[in-house]
């Protein structure tokens, strides 16, 4: 591959990531607002927030330890399912909804956020890897799910930092 090459793939790269995040933050951020505020009218009696999603090392985990891992399993659960079913939207749309599940289970608020997040991540991963390779897939496919946990922590922080939120 060609220098001028390699940077034209470069750029491709790296605007596919800025879309894709926007992609999905503004959505997960409405989600994430309506489930706050169906907990707040107490529709459900759920705790808003665990404690354990206020201290540093849950930040630690969600920021390094949670998207090298999930990642991870999202590639190889792409690997599988790609074997069985030939839509690449059905493939993210499966890995979504347990994601989904698996998340909503930790963290009721979260559940349509990660949902949105996982289908946007797996698309953004086989997109990525159809261009280049499945290394190059991953690394941008992991800095994405750390830009939106950084974003979603960020808020977090700030939202809790409100006087009667």
């Amino acid at each position: 591959m060609k220098k001028y090459q390699k940077i034209e793939l470069n750029k491709l790269l790296i605007s596919a990531l800025i879309k894709m995040y926007f992609k999905i933050l503004i959505p997960s951020l409405v989600f994430s607002f309506v489930m706050v505020i169906v907990i707040n009218f107490n529709i459900f009696s759920i705790n808003e927030f665990s404690p354990a999603q206020k201290n540093n090392i849950n930040t630690l985990s969600a920021l390094i330890i949670a998207p090298i891992i999930e990642t991870l399993i999202m590639s190889f659960a792409i690997k599988l399912l790609s074997e069985k079913i030939n839509s690449e939207i059905k493939i993210s749309f499966i890995i979504g909804l347990i994601s989904s599940v698996i998340h909503g289970i930790q963290n009721f608020t979260s559940l349509l956020s990660a949902g949105w997040s996982f289908y946007m991540f797996s698309i953004f991963f086989i997109e990525i890897q159809k261009k280049t390779n499945y290394w190059t897939a991953y690394i941008f496919s992991f800095l994405l799910h750390f830009l939106i946990n950084l974003t979603a922590i960020i808020f977090f922080k700030l939202v809790t930092k409100i006087p009667g939120a």
